[in-house]
């Protein structure tokens, strides 16, 4: 949402790829290098980072904001009622 790159690793529980929406890089658990190489990633290529946090921006704003949110409960709901 801050129009940042991001440098994630897996949790478990949310399903994103970072890389696959252009975003940000996906980092292996548990690999501490791996977090290194993705700043260094990030910091080398400024084009690219701009990139991430402008695609990052958008899918906050077009999928994870709080009004998508509310609609997807009340549509959740409403599957649920039927």
């Amino acid at each position: 949402a801050m129009a940042k790159p991001v440098l994630m690793t897996s949790s478990g529980c949310l399903h994103i790829n970072p890389g696959d929406h252009e975003f940000g890089v996906s980092i292996q658990p548990e690999k501490a290098s791996a977090w290194t190489s993705a700043m260094k990633q990030i910091l080398d290529n400024p084009d690219q980072a701009k990139r991430f946090g402008k695609n990052g921006r958008k899918i906050a704003s077009e999928e994870l904001s709080v009004s998508v949110f509310d609609r997807k409960v009340v549509d959740f709901i409403h599957e649920i009622i039927e």
